[in-house]
């Protein structure tokens, strides 16, 4: 296994078993690499996962700075607003996310639920459409009960 991706892996597993303390490691290298997108990333992951909404959106926030072009960050930045119940927003960082990669099914279905929670069913139905046919392109085995 490449190092950059065992690295993440055990980080990633590290922030399930102590998500605080994943927490304070995070921060704690984000003092000398104020910049660095992965520990960001992983920053606002765990602060969502401990219920730190508005904290995780401020970091997802941090990474639209750095990067405006980060469709992940875009769409993590309305996921937190969805927790906020911050819809409106949500909508506008998820239609973002969108533009910069429509071919992220996911994305579609965090807007679908976005406008789901503002009574917009009709274009929600319209993103899970759309996130179901993304899904059977990309994987045909998995999306086979869709067919039926």
């Amino acid at each position: 296994m490449a190092p950059k991706i065992q690295e993440w892996l055990e980080d990633w597993l590290e922030s399930l078993r102590d998500p605080a303390g994943a927490e304070i490691k995070y921060r704690e290298k984000l003092e000398t690499h104020p910049e660095d997108t992965t520990a960001l990333n992983a920053l606002a992951s765990t602060l969502s996962d401990q219920g730190k909404h508005n904290e995780s959106a401020k970091v997802y926030f941090q990474l639209i700075y750095i990067d405006q072009n980060d469709s992940e960050a875009w769409n993590g930045y309305g996921e937190e607003l969805d927790a906020l119940g911050e819809y409106e927003q949500a909508e506008i960082a998820h239609r973002k996310a969108i533009t910069i990669d429509s071919t992220e099914y996911h994305y579609h279905i965090c807007l679908g639920d976005t406008l789901s929670e503002q009574g917009k069913y009709q274009d929600a139905e319209d993103q899970y459409l759309s996130a179901t046919e993304l899904m059977r392109e990309d994987h045909p085995a998995q999306t086979v009960v869709l067919n039926d």
